[in-house]
C-alpha cells in the first residue's frame, strides 16, 4: 500500500484543482480540517480508508487512479503533462480569442475546465 500511496498526494491536489476547491472547500467537503488536506497534498499524512473511499467518490474517480497507480500508458502521460503545461500557461499568459481579450479569472475557470475533462477522460479510460 505504501508504494501505491507515493503518487496519492499530486493526485489529490490535481483533482482538488480540476474542481476548483481551495483546500478549505475540501476539508468542508470530506469534513476534515484545512490542515489534513495540506497534509495529505504534502505527503505528510495518509488517509484511512474511509476517507480515501469519500474522496473517491465526491471526485468520481477509482481508488487506483486516487491512489496513483498509473493505469494507463505513456501516452497517456505525455498527452496528461502536455494539458498541464498548456493550463499553466493559459492562467498565467494573456490570451485573446476573436479580438477579446479573455479575463483571468475566465483564464482559471477554463483551465480548471480543462483540467477536469482531462481527470474525467483519464478515469473513464481506466480499468476499474
Amino acid at each position: 500500500m505504501k508504494e501505491a500511496m507515493e503518487g496519492f498526494p499530486a493526485v489529490l491536489k490535481e483533482l482538488r484543482v480540476a474542481h476548483a476547491y481551495t483546500q478549505q472547500q475540501l476539508a468542508q467537503r470530506l469534513q476534515i480540517s484545512a490542515s489534513a488536506v495540506s497534509m495529505y497534498e504534502l505527503g505528510k499524512r495518509e488517509p484511512g480508508l474511509r476517507l480515501l473511499i469519500r474522496m473517491a467518490g465526491l471526485f468520481r474517480v477509482t481508488m487506483d487512479y486516487l491512489s496513483g497507480v498509473s493505469v494507463y500508458g505513456a501516452a497517456g502521460r505525455e498527452i496528461s503533462d502536455a494539458l498541464a503545461d498548456f493550463c499553466t500557461q493559459l492562467e498565467r499568459e494573456e490570451f485573446c480569442w476573436q479580438n477579446r481579450v479573455i479575463p483571468e479569472q475566465e483564464r482559471k475557470n477554463l483551465a480548471a475546465a480543462i483540467r477536469f475533462s482531462a481527470c474525467e477522460a483519464l478515469r473513464s479510460s481506466s480499468v476499474i
